[in-house]
């Protein structure tokens, strides 16, 4: 691409392109620049012609405009490189992997249009965004083990005596880990991780000190899978608090430890979750990493529910990039895998993974893709509303996302009475769960509510403003 194209640009173009890149969805963008949503996607299909791609996948792959601004040296395409025919990732260059672009700087913007912007999702920095690429390059030394033998690296391990820690330690002993594991995995999905992130990451410190017991190999291999199960539920739930950076680091001390006791299942987990994680910061195209590697390694892990879950999430991605196409084969993709799983014998960290999930990801989808086309809102909340009688209660925080997708769905499809009903009974679920997730996933609800002009649609929408960040 010559950089020349860029010169084609308006400013307002080059914002919106900005936003479009990092994975915005036009009723995000829309907001955030106070146009409506017809004209984001009049700027959008402008900026495609101009630039020469199809879409946003193509978009988010070319080279940041400040890269080539003042050069006529310009890096390849990166949709070509990132993509292949079997699972969404190329390996070709194993021995330097680093996938991930340059960091980006935001587009320049007046002091307002970059507050609306923040408003919606506060664009990370470049200290973020390299600790993004630090934690993907490790997990791509970790994943190409197991795809390519010989390539990892093992880094040492530190654990720091801090208290009295048995001499010996046997089966039973990582029996009593797995069953407080299984506990806390509990309190997460009924009460939120607000319940039990400090207790997840206490049990983790705990158990890294037993790492300097003796045990016999056997017991050594399982207390590494038990820990990394243990700091990926600990990075899972200070996600879900909103702790970002403990999250990181809990994601990269699972990764090892998942490593060194050699289960593809949970190292592709611990990839999905970190792809949730920059999936839910509006960080999407480097989400789709994540689930492209964690997809390379769940092919490789005899578990069809893990490559369900990857291939449900990689989906997910594609549909906020505005990528319909390679979004529903994806989709399709995680159905057949889910059809050809054993729920009954996955590991306890993938086993949540049921046909409700599979469900609401197909609604949240067409939810996403409703902002290009509305038609796809009676699909959303066939999808969202199925999903909900599934469900059981014990999926707490899974039933609230979904009725927040449902109210959103009705609001947005004109059924005023349903949304409304829906909308509080989300609310009054995201005020009962400690997850700071579910508090930002009312946004989209805010901004379905408000765009109906009626005193009760706005009486929601000022209550979710109270019970949201400006």
């Amino acid at each position: 691409m010559e950089p020349k194209l860029y010169k084609k640009l308006t400013k307002r173009q080059l914002e919106i392109a900005d936003c479009a890149r990092r994975g915005f969805t036009d009723g995000q963008i829309a907001n955030a620049f106070n146009i409506s949503i017809n004209t984001v996607k009049t700027h959008l299909k402008n900026i495609y012609e101009r630039m020469e791609v199809s879409g946003r996948t193509e978009l988010a792959g070319l080279p940041d405009w400040h890269e080539v601004r003042d050069t006529t040296s310009v890096p390849k395409n990166r949709t070509n490189a990132l993509m292949d025919n079997r699972n969404g990732l190329n390996l070709s260059d194993s021995a330097g992997i680093d996938l991930l672009p340059t960091p980006q700087e935001a587009c320049p913007a007046s002091t307002a249009e970059r507050a609306r912007v923040v408003a919606i999702s506060r664009l990370p920095s470049d200290d973020e965004r390299a600790e993004v690429a630090s934690l993907f390059n490790q997990a791509a030394d970790i994943a190409l083990s197991f795809v390519a033998p010989g390539t990892h690296r093992p880094r040492s391990l530190n654990s720091q005596t801090v208290a009295p820690i048995p001499t010996r330690i046997g089966r039973e002993d990582i029996e009593q880990i797995e069953q407080v594991t299984a506990a806390l995995r509990v309190l997460d999905y009924l009460h939120g991780g607000g319940a039990s992130r400090e207790a997840a990451a206490a049990q983790a410190r705990r158990v890294t000190r037993l790492l300097d017991v003796y045990a016999t190999d056997d017991i050594i291999q399982r207390l590494h899978l038990n820990l990394a199960d243990l700091q990926n539920l600990a990075g899972w739930t200070s996600l879900d608090v909103g702790l970002y950076s403990p999250a990181c680091s809990h994601f990269t001390n699972a990764l090892v430890h998942a490593r060194i006791a050699g289960d593809a299942s949970l190292v592709a987990n611990i990839l999905y979750r970190t792809g949730r994680l920059y999936l839910h910061r509006s960080m999407t195209v480097e989400a789709l990493r994540f689930f492209q590697l964690g997809l390379i390694v769940a092919q490789d892990s005899d578990c069809n529910l893990t490559v369900a879950v990857l291939c449900a999430n990689k989906a997910m991605a594609l549909a906020i990039l505005g990528d319909r196409d390679q979004a529903m084969v994806s989709l399709h993709r995680a159905g057949d895998a889910y059809a050809r799983a054993d729920r009954t014998k996955a590991a306890p960290w993938v086993r949540f993974f049921c046909e409700a999930d599979l469900v609401a990801t197909r609604g949240f989808i067409h939810l996403e893709l409703a902002d290009e086309d509305s038609a796809y809102l009676d699909t959303a909340h066939g999808f969202l509303e199925q999903s909900l009688a599934l469900r059981g209660e014990e999926m707490a925080r899974s039933r609230t996302f979904e009725q927040i997708g449902l109210a959103t769905a009705c609001l947005r499809n004109g059924d005023t009475d349903t949304g409304l009903a829906m909308g509080w009974k989300a609310i009054g679920a995201a005020e009962r769960v400690q997850s700071a997730r579910v508090r930002d996933r009312l946004h989209p609800l805010r901004i379905a509510a408000e765009a109906v002009p009626t005193s009760d649609a706005s009486d929601l929408a000022r209550y979710v403003a109270s019970l949201t960040p400006a």
